[in-house]
């Protein structure tokens, strides 16, 4: 999937999946949704921060691994520890 080029504004953030907070986190605020039904895009600057990312469509999950294991669990995202 591509999408346009955009420049965004970014600033380091605190940003909080779940009861996972990982602190200065590059971050930007599109002005509008980029893609239809979205909620919010999780981006490199976070994404970056693990050694593995796995979309478990058919779970609903997103599972993040590297220092420590977490998986966000769909439509809530409520992160659970493993």
């Amino acid at each position: 999937m591509g999408v346009s080029s955009v420049l965004i504004r970014q600033n380091t953030q605190s940003v909080r999946l779940g009861r996972l907070t990982l602190k200065n986190i590059a971050t930007g605020l599109h002005p509008e949704k980029l893609l239809a039904g979205e909620a919010g895009l999780l981006g490199a600057g976070l994404l970056s921060q693990f050694a593995s990312v796995t979309i478990d469509e058919p779970a609903g999950q997103l599972v993040l691994e590297g220092l420590f294991s977490y998986r966000l669990s769909s439509p809530q995202f409520s992160g659970q520890r493993r």
